[in-house]
């Protein structure tokens, strides 16, 4: 008896997982995104975040914009409002400048040497972060005395940390 009563319930969760996804199979994939993005919201810090960030920062402009309208028709709400009550601050922000579809977009929305001076700035942030975690928020000077100077590739910051052969310009001072 009991056996049956498993089995029955496997079988009705098995035909309910292949109901569902046929379903999904009917839908558009603008009503697919919507219908995903209502599921990863259910409520204050229980949102699935990396689908949100998935499909609203993989979409053009002009398909967001449609895919707001499609989400408002099939769940009463502004996604925008969705998103704002069902995520973290920091990421609710993110992802709402995203839904405001201001982004640049094509090949020509890329600035090369931008983009290689915002690299250099979160590598510069990031190799201090380190530095500071693991030498306890230690100062760099260069054996003369002088400043230190950010480094300009792992490499020089290896050198800067002294562990690279051949590296004595610069002393790590607590």
């Amino acid at each position: 008896m009991r056996k049956q009563k498993n089995f029955l319930n496997r079988l009705k969760f098995l035909l309910f997982v292949v109901i569902k996804k046929i379903l999904g199979m009917l839908l558009t994939p603008m009503q697919y995104d919507a219908r995903c993005l209502n599921q990863a919201m259910k409520g204050i810090g229980s949102s699935d975040d990396d689908v949100i960030g998935e499909i609203l920062c993989a979409r053009p402009n002009g398909y967001l914009e449609q895919l707001k309208e499609v989400y408002e028709e099939r769940y009463g709400n502004p996604l925008m409002e969705d998103i704002e009550n069902n995520c973290r601050r920091e990421f609710e922000r993110f992802m709402l400048a995203i839904l405001c579809c201001a982004r640049e977009e094509g090949l020509d929305a890329i600035d090369e040497d931008q983009a290689a001076e915002d690299a250099q700035e979160l590598f510069d942030v990031r190799f201090y972060s380190i530095l500071n975690q693991t030498y306890n928020f230690p100062r760099l000077e260069k054996s003369d005395g002088s400043s230190p100077t950010s480094p300009s590739s792992p490499e020089s910051a290896l050198d800067a940390l002294g562990c690279r052969s051949g590296s004595s310009t610069t002393n790590i001072k607590r």
